[in-house]
């Protein structure tokens, strides 16, 4: 019988009401538990910290609580706990086997994902389906936007890439192609199924070979990806001018992504703690006959609604655990393709979407390890 580790269990268990609380967040049962179970998987990590924080230097600890007495600030201000929640989990990490953590949270996604759309099947949630022009339906199946129930079709096909390229391709290629079909045909997400397809051609393409120098490149461009998205984002947001022809025709092309990048930048300010975004889906604004107001864009969104003191940390957690894991080929395909997914979608951002951002705790702890030993890059507890 399998030993269990309280120190991975308490993670896990936090960790699967966190999911929780955003999968089945439009079931009609569940959404006046919401807040208590958001609540309490926040209360969970907050216990495993202080658990965990015997461990840590007192210069490491010092600084971990600063950045979350900090993101307890923001999160009262933006009223969403989500970054808090990806730093509680990045800093409970110590001596967690990271991998088995993917494989653990690939398999709770994919029951949450069946469970609310059966259950949508029987009338139990919220109906949000959305019209794209007179001809297509695009299906929500039980989530509150269909681009939320395709991010976490996205989301596990990333998760299933990076568990199983170059071990079980032609499976993986079957798996990502019925993923094209049903972002595309049943919720027309169109940024979900283009990102799939690149992953697709990466499976069919790439093979993990043990070139060194190749990898470090491919990491670099990475990085050097990362902070173009990031300025790229900032400048079409601050300049977009309709009565300029690529500018327009762009943002038809994106669903508007550019007019409301640059509508959110001119009514709020980037400050150093971030602000509360209101925000109007599609859907309630057709049904109250009023404008929608969307931000899809990760990188406008991020510095908006966490504010610039975040970004920078974050910006820096991020390139960090880019440098430390360059050996590590699947997560810098996936870590690169979600970099080009966060001009369309906000899901990069947020671990119920991202599970691969628990790779920040590497830019933090050096002696994680796999099962098979693989010791990554980081030789030092912090790199701050």
């Amino acid at each position: 019988m399998k030993k269990i580790n309280s120190n991975t269990a308490i993670t896990k268990v936090a960790y699967a009401l966190f999911l929780f609380s955003y999968m089945f967040d439009n079931v009609l049962f569940v959404q006046k538990y919401i807040g208590i179970i958001r609540m309490f998987a926040i209360t969970l990590m907050f216990i495993k910290f202080f658990i965990v924080t015997k461990k840590y230097k007192k210069t490491t600890l010092l600084i971990m609580c600063l950045i979350l007495a900090l993101n307890v600030y923001v999160t009262y201000i933006c009223k969403d706990p989500r970054i808090l929640m990806l730093y509680l989990f990045i800093f409970s990490l110590k001596n967690v086997d990271i991998r088995e953590f993917v494989k653990f949270d690939v398999k709770i996604k994919i029951l949450f994902l069946l469970s609310v759309c059966i259950l949508s099947g029987l009338n139990l949630t919220e109906v949000n389906n959305l019209n794209r022009g007179d001809e297509i339906v695009r299906y929500s199946l039980g989530f509150s936007h269909p681009n939320i129930f395709a991010s976490y079709v996205l989301s596990i096909s990333f998760e299933l890439y990076y568990l199983l390229h170059n071990k079980h391709n032609i499976i993986l290629s079957i798996i990502l192609l019925i993923s094209i079909f049903i972002t595309y045909y049943i919720s027309n997400t169109r940024s979900s199924s283009i990102i799939i397809a690149i992953l697709l051609i990466f499976n069919m393409l790439e093979r993990n070979k043990n070139n060194e120098k190749k990898y470090i490149k491919k990491a670099r461009l990475a990085k050097s990806l990362f902070i173009f998205m990031f300025i790229l984002s900032l400048t079409i947001g601050f300049l977009y001018d309709p009565s300029i022809k690529i500018y327009d025709n762009i943002n038809q092309i994106s669903s508007s992504r550019l007019y409301f990048m640059h509508e959110y930048l001119n009514r709020y300010n980037i400050n150093l703690f971030g602000n509360n975004l209101i925000y109007i889906s599609s859907f309630i604004a057709t049904l109250k006959h009023i404008p929608a107001m969307i931000l899809d864009n990760s990188y406008v969104y991020f510095i908006l609604k966490f504010g610039f003191i975040n970004t920078i940390i974050f910006c820096y957690f991020f390139l960090n655990m880019i440098s430390k894991n360059k050996n590590n080929n699947n997560l810098i395909t996936v870590i690169s393709i979600y970099i080009i997914f966060g001009l369309f979608e906000t899901g990069f951002l947020f671990l119920n979407t991202n599970i691969f951002l628990i790779y920040l705790s590497q830019s933090i702890f050096g002696d994680n390890k796999n099962k098979k030993g693989e010791k990554y890059e980081c030789k030092k507890e912090l790199y701050i």
